[in-house]
């Protein structure tokens, strides 16, 4: 490819699906790793049906440079709620090596909620970057590096599910109650069962979880005007 291709080449999109179902209470990760940079510009677009509301995001970035010219990178996750992203020149990388950081960020909080009519919610990886040259002509662009994300990790933090929402379906209806009533009595000593209903924590699934659920019935994990 001669130096004009390279300099406007751009990474094809990529649709792919990083969960389905709604969720609330977890970690979801979207693992871009390992990332090759071997275009100034590039783009990948992913689309996933998970749901719920984000409170936190977690990335960790490792990125390897065999370039000895000066050189810039950043790749930034795109999301409707907001972006967040790691930049070479931001962390001080530079020269040859191996960089690494993790980076909290609250940039992502919001609802992920897909548009109307659409199961899906979309979300973008973009990154940008490379080793300057000077042009015939004169003019100074861009040429891609020697390097590449050898991680590049995004965690989110969802919020926890309504009380009472026993199927994790982020609403509490007769689904829920179905549950309640079908674990009904003292739970199980065995720390491997599972005791969801037990809304209070007593050790038992009673009339006192079956008002906990009746008091929020109706409850949706995402309120208005948001959904």
């Amino acid at each position: 490819m001669n130096l004009a291709k390279r300099l406007v080449y751009a990474t094809i999109l990529a649709f792919a699906s990083a969960g389905h179902a709604q969720t609330c209470g977890t970690e979801i990760v979207f693992d871009m790793s390992p990332l090759p940079v071997d275009s100034v510009w590039g783009e990948y677009m992913s689309i996933t049906s998970i749901q719920g509301q984000i409170i936190h995001a977690r990335l960790d970035a490792t990125f390897v440079s065999n370039e000895e010219n000066p050189w810039s990178i950043y790749a930034n996750f795109e999301f409707p709620t907001g972006i967040v992203g790691v930049d070479s020149q931001t962390e001080g990388w530079k020269g040859t090596g191996t960089f690494s950081v993790a980076i909290e960020s609250d940039a992502l909080n919001g609802f992920l909620v897909p548009p109307s009519g659409s199961p899906w919610v979309t979300w973008f990886l973009i990154h940008a970057g490379g080793t300057p040259v000077e042009l015939p002509g004169g003019g100074i662009a861009l040429t891609p590096m020697d390097g590449l994300f050898s991680e590049l990790k995004l965690t989110l933090t969802l919020a926890d599910c309504p009380t009472g929402d026993l199927n994790a379906d982020l609403q509490v209806n007769i689904a829920d109650l179905l549950i309640l009533i079908s674990e009904w009595g003292t739970c199980p000593s065995e720390p491997d069962e599972l005791c969801q209903a037990d809304l209070t924590a007593d050790g038992a699934v009673n009339v006192e979880d079956l008002l906990q659920l009746i008091m929020n019935w109706g409850s949706y994990w995402c309120p208005p005007p948001f959904c």
